[in-house]
């Protein structure tokens, strides 16, 4: 379970990777052996090895997040791809009541078994303790390897987009990669947008009000 764009496309490549090392993966492998329950095409198509995917506020084993700023970032440009629109980032993350979906997922996921980190997605030891996957780190760290952005970014332009091929071109699905994006706001709306979602950014230890500087920050600074 994760809010939309919280890194659940990478997850599902390393847990495909780890489990079927030998496949050439690619976003249709991917939404086949780890289906989403949101999607009729998906659930039609999947050969679950056990995982399946959700966006929906539902009691889940694994709950995937990432800071309320980069979600909402990416989810603007994955709606510019396929439904483009004149609205500016500004007005899409205003629209969302600054991320009033991402606040009730945080809350639904406080109940799952496991709560991973976007950045926890790059590190082996932490998805050998989570996963308790029986094998080398070091095939964990190549199953990783294998999904980083550049590799993710060349499988896109190869295969493409699964269930959704058409769109806007020019903007790539796999778009940068990165963390800490919010931090590029205008000062007073990332203000904003921090203090709307505090307590959750809070409990998810992803930013905390620096009284110093008088702005919010990336937690990993401090």
């Amino acid at each position: 379970n994760s809010y939309p764009r919280s890194g659940s496309a990478k997850l599902k490549f390393i847990l495909c990777n780890l489990e079927y090392p030998n496949v050439k993966h690619d976003f249709t492998t991917m939404s086949k052996y780890i289906p989403s329950i949101d999607n009729s095409d998906t659930r039609a198509d999947g050969t679950s090895f056990g995982y399946m995917c959700t966006h929906s506020h539902i009691d889940s084993d694994i709950y995937l997040y990432r800071h309320v700023g980069d979600c909402l970032i990416s989810e603007y440009w994955f709606k510019q791809k396929f439904y483009p629109s004149d609205q500016t980032l500004e007005e899409f993350i205003i629209e969302s009541n600054y991320g009033e979906l991402w606040r009730k997922s945080v809350e639904a996921g406080r109940a799952a078994k496991i709560q991973l980190s976007f950045n926890d997605l790059n590190n082996p030891k932490a998805l050998e303790k989570i996963f308790d996957y029986k094998c080398d780190l070091s095939n964990i760290k190549k199953a990783i390897d294998k999904c980083s952005f550049k590799s993710m970014a060349k499988v896109e332009s190869d295969k493409g987009f699964y269930y959704l091929p058409k769109g806007n071109k020019n903007i790539p699905y796999m778009r940068k990669g990165t963390s800490n994006q919010w931090e590029d706001l205008p000062k007073d709306f990332r203000r904003k947008l921090c203090s709307k979602n505090d307590g959750e950014l809070k409990y998810l230890k992803l930013s905390y009000y620096d009284d110093l500087k008088g702005e919010y920050r990336n937690y990993d600074t401090r």
